[in-house]
């Protein structure tokens, strides 16, 4: 069972942690693609990862942290 925790934030607090989670996103992302094509984007730093699958796992965990969050936003305007 997962333990949930309410947190109440200035909404511009909110962007900034959405910001922060949308460059970890990316940066797992682009990780996936280094490893499977070598490219290097830039300004993404590559994170250290054994695969492409395990740096896309933890992209997709990004990413629904970020779409819960935004979920919650719209749901309070």
């Amino acid at each position: 069972m997962v333990h949930e925790i309410t947190l109440k934030l200035p909404s511009d607090a909110v962007t900034q942690v959405l910001n922060g989670l949308y460059h970890h996103l990316n940066v797992w992302r682009y990780t996936a693609e280094h490893i499977e094509t070598g490219l290097v984007r830039e300004p993404y730093e590559v994170a250290e990862c054994s695969s492409s699958r395990e740096a896309e796992d933890i992209a997709d965990c990004y990413e629904e942290i970020i779409h819960t969050i935004e979920e919650q936003v719209s749901n309070e305007g």
